[in-house]
């Protein structure tokens, strides 16, 4: 894998670097963790519903763990679940644990508030609507509960959500990402990508807002093949751009074809303020600028 980088007009100055990366499991940086093997999206926070201050530990009966998970809405997200479960390790907590854990609730992870105790599944026994299946992160258990019962007995357990699907900042040919923030002296950025077919190929560009005009403050990142790790990019901002309040837009174009690319970011701030993500319909402001892309260079593998 060959990866490229060309600045594009002699304003900006790129540092590089790997960040961590878990198997199987993509940090977002937005308290969401991807696993791409079951093409799900984890809370970060294995106890959200105690952090949250939903309830006052975390632990609930079955219907009020299914209750928070449908009603929960994080990063703007709805749709949240319990995890599938059942009476072996095939399912999702078995997988988390076994697979995406190691084996070992304790063991280095992106997840933090991890319980050593049971949690739900959201699927119930199929001999018995009393029961459903849960599993323990502590002894690596699987089995069930019963639905109903007191705060005090087993029926109390805890609630980790997930959400069908990727779900973090991310630019693709058909889609850019805008966010407001006011440039300091550096803005800075993690990246990650994937993508279908070797392209021909690959570009990513950023601009910044002014006088209602998209102007190109640094790009023409090129990579070959797909990542295996974060990135990180650190820009010099140019002086007279320094306290700009702005939007700043991440654009991929110039892909052959079934490439299907997709760039995930995070941390994306400037001097540690981070930016508020604006709808993609912002972007309809000055499409038609991508002229300005003329200041880049094409390269070709």
């Amino acid at each position: 894998m060959g990866k490229r980088i060309i600045l594009s007009v002699a304003i900006l100055f790129f540092i590089i670097f790997a960040g961590p990366v878990y198997a199987a499991l993509i940090d977002r940086g937005t308290g969401m963790i991807y696993d791409t093997d079951l093409g799900i999206t984890w809370l970060r926070d294995a106890n959200y519903a105690q952090t949250s201050g939903y309830d006052a530990d975390g632990s609930m009966n079955w219907f009020d763990a299914m209750t928070w998970a449908d009603q929960l809405v994080y990063a703007g997200l709805d749709d949240w679940r319990l995890p599938d479960g059942d009476d072996s390790f095939g399912a999702e907590l078995g997988h988390m644990y076994y697979d995406n854990l190691s084996g070992s609730s304790s063991s280095p992870s992106p997840f933090i508030n991890i319980q050593q105790n049971y949690y739900w599944s959201r699927n119930e026994t199929p001999w018995t609507s009393q029961y459903a299946y849960s599993f323990n992160f502590d002894d690596n258990t699987a089995n069930h509960a019963y639905i109903f019962g007191p705060k005090t007995s087993d029926s109390y357990i805890y609630a980790w959500a997930v959400h069908d699907g990727d779900y973090g900042p991310s630019v693709s040919t058909d889609s850019d990402y805008v966010a407001n923030l006011i440039l300091g002296d550096t803005f800075s950025f993690d990246y990650w990508w994937q993508m279908g077919q070797e392209p021909t190929g690959f570009n990513m560009d950023i601009f910044f807002l002014r006088d209602n005009s998209w102007h190109l403050l640094g790009g023409d990142i090129n990579f070959d093949g797909s990542s295996s790790a974060w990135e990180n990019i650190s820009l010099m901002v140019p002086h007279e751009l320094q306290g700009l309040q702005t939007q700043i837009r991440f654009s991929v174009y110039d892909l052959g074809a079934d490439t299907d690319p997709t760039i995930y970011l995070r941390n994306i701030a400037s001097n540690g303020t981070a930016p508020v993500p604006e709808p993609s319909t912002m972007l309809l402001l000055g499409t038609g600028l991508l002229g300005l892309a003329g200041f880049r260079k094409k390269m070709k593998k």
